[in-house]
């Protein structure tokens, strides 16, 4: 029994640092502003060609104004990007818009390990799957496979940050309902689940091992719409989601058997429409003072 409680903080740490390194992710991040960026050019460009009725009273100048009136075709092109904004068949989704080779640049900050820089490519985009990979440096990449329904789309796990938690291993065995609803559940007061299982082992020292199944049951709810300002530029209207999430866990640390422990986990996204999530914040679950938040903020889209 003394070897349980001496085990069971130590394991409770370990357990919450998971959490908080599963969470710091891009759970819905993507979307880009490179569509609305792009519209204004046709306008100037016709706001050139304008002057150039004037000079027509001269025989001279009236051979030139054949030459822009070669521009107006350019304005068609420039309406292409708008049309792949939003990925094809279920997978299309104003406030997770899915686009082949689009980059998302986020940073994630925390009091406790500072600032640091990742950024999510999305590739293989089919009518109903794409590929998620997200990027954090020294060669890492997460790359995970997505599913979409007409009820939205489904990541089949969490994607946790290395570093620090190069030790643990997880394999996610579950995964149902939706991580982004589709577009009509985006109103104040709609909620959806989520729900994970993984098994996972994490290393405490060179001989010892803690085994974990991990149940994880979320609710997702729209709270507010709200302005928000992040590094990538000033949104006024931001669908706030508030995520309450009760998760359980079954331990093994050897040949122990370890407590399990129940946790109530919260955090909270702003979605844009057109762009996708541009802030995340998740609270310290280890200090009353809450130096260990993470807050993600999104950064640039390429």
């Amino acid at each position: 029994m003394k070897t349980k409680h001496t085990l069971r903080p130590l394991v409770s740490r370990l357990m919450i640092l998971w959490l908080m390194a599963m969470l710091a992710i891009s759970l819905a991040a993507c979307g880009g502003d490179a569509p609305t960026d792009e519209a204004p050019a046709p306008t100037e460009a016709v706001a050139v060609t304008a002057p150039t009725a004037e000079p027509t009273e001269e025989p001279a100048t009236a051979e030139p104004t054949t030459e822009p009136t070669a521009e107006p075709p350019t304005a068609e092109p420039a309406e292409e990007p708008a049309e792949v904004a939003l990925a094809p068949g279920e997978c299309g989704n104003a406030f997770f818009p899915v686009v082949d080779g689009r980059v998302m640049t986020y940073t994630n900050n925390s009091g406790l390990e500072g600032t640091e820089t990742y950024s999510i490519t999305f590739s293989n985009v089919t009518d109903s799957s794409f590929t998620l990979s997200t990027a954090v440096g020294d060669g890492n990449v997460i790359a995970t496979d997505w599913q979409c329904s007409v009820d939205g789309l489904l990541s089949p796990r969490f994607s946790q940050l290395p570093g620090d938690m190069a030790q643990l291993s997880i394999e996610f065995v579950e995964s149902t309902g939706v991580t982004v609803p589709a577009e009509e559940m985006f109103r104040v007061g709609q909620s959806w689940p989520t729900h994970y299982v993984a098994n996972a082992t994490m290393a405490v020292d060179d001989s010892t091992s803690v085994a974990m199944v991990q149940t994880m049951d979320m609710t997702n709810t729209v709270t507010r719409v709200e302005a928000v300002s992040v590094p990538a530029g000033d949104y006024p209207e931001a669908f706030v989601v508030e995520t309450v999430g009760d998760i359980s866990t079954e331990m093994n640390m050897g040949d122990t058997s370890v407590p399990g422990i129940s946790l109530q986990l919260t955090y909270t996204s702003w979605y844009v429409e057109g762009v996708g999530m541009v802030r995340q914040e998740i609270p310290d679950m280890l200090s009353e003072a809450g130096d260990g938040a993470f807050v993600t903020e999104l950064v640039s889209v390429e």
